[in-house]
């Protein structure tokens, strides 16, 4: 995982569009366990372009993972509203549902 985060790194000098190579960064990073920096990985690819709807969707699990429910949240609702039928909500889509119902008096 290291050598494929120094590989993209390498590889951002290279591209017209670095911020797609940190999103992959970013979720070598989750995957290592390293959220801090994987965070700040998603934000600056989501400043270079906003209109990510994967990239919103990787930060609120991420800012999950760390324990921010609320900013995890937002990050999926925002991605939600841009790509309302991207598939890899659904799982969010699902859990919101899941919550709503075993917990009503939060909803």
């Amino acid at each position: 995982m290291p050598a494929a985060i120094a590989t993209l790194r390498e590889l951002r000098a290279k591209t017209s569009r670095p911020y797609l190579l940190k999103v992959f960064e970013a979720n070598h990073h989750v995957a290592l366990g390293d959220l801090k920096t994987a965070t700040a990985l998603f934000i600056e690819a989501l400043q270079a372009n906003p209109y990510m709807a994967s990239a919103y969707k990787d930060l609120g699990d991420t800012l999950l993972r760390s324990f921010d429910m609320a900013h995890g949240w937002r990050c999926w609702d925002i991605g939600r509203q841009l790509a309302p039928a991207f598939p890899n909500f659904r799982a969010v889509d699902q859990y919101e549902a899941t919550l709503a119902k075993n917990h009503p008096e939060y909803f």
